[in-house]
């Protein structure tokens, strides 16, 4: 698996970096066949907004958060894409 981590207007620091990569941890353990992830990470004054499109064989899964914290905004689309991964599972 590969992940890609981008960032708009703000620096992605180590710590943001080995935050993120031990989160997505979770997306592995839920389907082993993921073969790409970006992240775009963004700050727009206030608001910290996360995109995120994960590239699995048959499908291309896209979720996006926003709220005023980064971590919080991980954590939230970590859990979408969860969601979005189980429903990917029931229909194969």
């Amino acid at each position: 698996m590969q992940l890609q981590l981008t960032g708009q207007n703000i620096e992605i620091t180590e710590s943001l970096r080995e935050f993120t990569q031990n989160k997505f941890q979770r997306l592995i353990r839920q389907h082993d066949r993921i073969t790409n992830i970006h992240v775009v990470l963004a700050v727009n004054k206030l608001i910290h907004f996360v995109e995120v499109k994960v590239h699995i064989p048959g499908a291309e899964l896209h979720a996006e958060a926003e709220s005023d914290d980064m971590h919080k905004s991980i954590l939230t689309v970590i859990d979408k894409l969860i969601r979005q991964i189980e429903k990917h599972k029931e229909k194969h």
